[in-house]
């Protein structure tokens, strides 16, 4: 049988795969995003489907060092599972990204 649950390696996939969709919309971005002067991002908006407060809190605190260390500043948006996809589609055809 099937668990319901994700296991913390399909957990870092997923997260993976959202930091990096996130990344490249980032980067073909039209001034829209968070920067300096210069085009350099200094923030990004990462999306995510958890609803669990904790679990919530637990890839906030996540992507707060993650950014860090890459030296953006990271702000979670948390969206509905069924949202989630169309919601970053919809953002980086925009080009709005969060905005």
């Amino acid at each position: 049988m099937i668990s319901p649950a994700r296991t913390p390696a399909r957990r870092i996939a997923a997260l993976t795969g959202a930091i990096a969709l996130l990344l490249a919309a980032t980067g073909c971005g039209g001034g829209t995003a968070a920067g300096s002067a210069t085009g350099e991002v200094t923030s990004i908006t990462a999306l995510d489907y958890y609803t669990d407060a904790r679990e919530h809190a637990q890839w906030g605190e996540l992507l707060t060092r993650c950014g860090r260390t890459a030296g953006v500043r990271v702000e979670q948006t948390g969206v509905p599972g069924a949202s989630l996809v169309p919601q970053v589609l919809r953002q980086a055809s925009s080009r709005t990204h969060g905005k």
